[in-house]
Order: structure tokens, then sequence, then C-alpha cells
């Protein structure tokens, strides 16, 4: 799965989510909505309430298992499972609210089978963490909460390079140290 398909495929479970998740095109604001950027996005900060969301490389769990090569192609195509963070941070007005809405979709199977048939698995929810700031004098609600998912990726080997080797079969003999005949199949 590439990133720019998992954020496609979270964001629109937010929206299903969040009444009013917006992302801001540079046009005017309509009223009544919730601004969506993804962490580091060029420009100024957006007005609140605003979702941030920041998704992180995915990390590999346990060993990748090989198919067989594919002799025409001269590639092996690779299975492995995959962890992924998603940090959500709200910012403004009903921040804990719209957080709680998040998690508790998690064990809604109307909200949660969005996610299971595109490829993803929820993992966990870490609890929520009430970060309101004073920005000056004006205080700001805010909440931030950290998500796992998890998915399958595929990906293969460079054309003629061979992926793992399992195991290597040789017979032949050795005559002499300048004298080796040996034929060796690896698989």
């Amino acid at each position: 799965m590439t990133e720019e398909y998992l954020k496609e495929t979270l964001f629109a479970w937010l929206q299903g989510i969040i009444p009013g998740l917006w992302v801001g095109t540079g046009g005017t604001r309509p009223a009544n909505v919730t601004e969506f950027v993804w962490h580091m996005e060029p420009g100024s900060r957006p007005l609140t309430p605003l979702l941030e969301c920041r998704l992180t490389s995915d990390t590999r769990i346990g060993r990748d298992y090989p198919s067989a090569p594919d002799a025409a192609k001269g590639s092996q195509i690779y299975t492995g499972v995959r962890d992924i963070m998603l940090y959500l941070n709200y910012m403004g007005e009903g921040a804990m609210t719209a957080l709680k809405a998040i998690r508790n979709a998690t064990h809604d199977r109307t909200k949660i089978t969005y996610l299971q048939d595109r490829g993803i698995a929820f993992r966990e929810a870490h609890p929520i963490v009430d970060a309101h700031v004073f920005l000056g004098t004006m205080p700001e609600d805010r909440a931030i909460m950290d998500m796992r998912f998890g998915f399958t990726d595929n990906w293969s080997t460079v054309a003629g390079i061979p992926g793992i080797i399992e195991t290597v079969n040789s017979t032949g003999k050795i005559d002499s140290v300048e004298n080796i005949v040996m034929d060796v199949t690896a698989s």
C-alpha cells in the first residue's frame, strides 16, 4: 500500500466520523466545519476547529514471506505484515469529544468495516490526552491520540537479482586445490 492510498483511505474514514471535516483548498472556509491538514503541510496555521494528522512510515512485523521465484521475470514477490501509526491532534472547541468519537468508531462495525474492506486493520488506540494550551492569554482546547493500524504489503525483488535463497544443492568433486568441479543449484 502506498502512503497516498493510506492517507486517502484514512481521511475518508475520518470524514464518516466527524461531520463537516473539510480540507482547505485556498477558498473561503465554509461555516461549521472542522478543517483537516496532514502534518507539515506548507502554509499558515488554519483556523480552529482543526484536525491535524501525521502518518508514520510503516514498520515491518515479523518476516516477509517469499513466493516462488518468477523465472520469466527474474524476480520474486514478497508479502509481509506492516504497522503504521496515525497521530491525531485536534485543536479547538470539542477536542476531547471529537477524538472520543474517532476512538469509539473503532468498535462500531458500521464504521470500522470501511477500513477493513480496503485492507486496513485497526490494531489499537492509545489513551486520549487533554493537551489544552494558552495562545497568548486565550485558552484553546486541544487533545491528542495515537492509533495503530495494520495491513499487508507486497513487494518484489529487482529483475535478475534473486531474493532469499532457501536451499543450495551442490554436487561435484575436488581433485586438488587447483581442480574443483561443482554443479550448484539454488532455490
